[in-house]
């Protein structure tokens, strides 16, 4: 999904590819309600532990993408100039933030050994929790 997001020809299409690989990242179950909320958190939660950059600004970032992407993705009328903003606000975060979540996944593997996405959702979860516990 991320290569897809670079090689993608439309801002639209890129933010989309962006936005989905953050999603499977942050292992968000399907019937979560407020998702863009759940899934900003868990970015600025992710990156909170390595970044000098403020979990506020990554939050806003996720959260508007988001919001962005699901216009482009149902249809509302969003223009490319749009899709460029978000993409733009978003760009400079996604490397820490990709990278900060691929760590924990794999921390989460050795550690706690889900041998299903359902165990991993729970760790996930129950590692979020804590991150965020630690950083108020």
């Amino acid at each position: 999904m991320i290569t897809e997001a670079f090689y993608a020809r439309t801002n639209r299409t890129r933010l989309a590819h962006f936005i989905a690989a953050l999603e499977a990242l942050t292992i968000i179950p399907l019937n979560h309600s407020g998702k863009s909320e759940e899934i900003a958190r868990r970015c600025s939660l992710a990156t909170s532990q390595h970044s000098l950059i403020n979990r506020g600004s990554i939050y806003d970032a996720v959260y508007s993408a988001y919001k962005a992407r699901n216009d482009v993705v149902h249809g509302a009328a969003f223009s490319e100039h749009n899709a460029f903003k978000a993409l733009t606000d978003l760009e400079p975060f996604l490397i820490d933030i990709v990278f900060s979540l691929i760590e924990i996944l794999i921390w989460i593997r050795i550690e706690k050994k889900p041998q299903s996405m359902k165990p991993l959702k729970k760790e996930m979860t129950k590692l979020m929790n804590q991150i965020e516990d630690q950083v108020k």
